[in-house]
């Protein structure tokens, strides 16, 4: 079962951030075809994020290609590597350049 929502609520998750380098990028599976979504977040908070996150990851199960990954400024990229944390008004988010 995929979870609905990322787990960017979770205790110890913290998205606040004063520079770029405050921040990093995490993923959600969004689907049974191996799609994600990309997020920004405190990079002191990563291992609460990747525990929450857990439960959500699974081997993909359909018979369909993943999608582009959704970063949180709109675009998509099929290169997850492309995808980069930034700091923009004290909030983490993920971009891609």
């Amino acid at each position: 079962m995929v979870c609905e929502e990322a787990p960017l609520q979770a205790p110890g998750v913290d998205r606040s951030c004063e520079v770029d380098e405050d921040c990093v990028v995490v993923f959600h599976q969004t689907d049974c075809c191996g799609s994600f979504d990309a997020f920004g977040i405190n990079a002191q908070s990563q291992a609460a994020y990747d525990e929450a996150e857990a439960p959500c990851m699974f081997e993909p199960n359909c018979d369909c290609a993943p999608e582009a990954t959704d970063a949180e400024d709109g675009e998509a990229t099929a290169d997850n590597a492309k995808i980069v944390a930034v700091c923009v008004d004290n909030q983490c988010r993920s971009e891609v350049p």
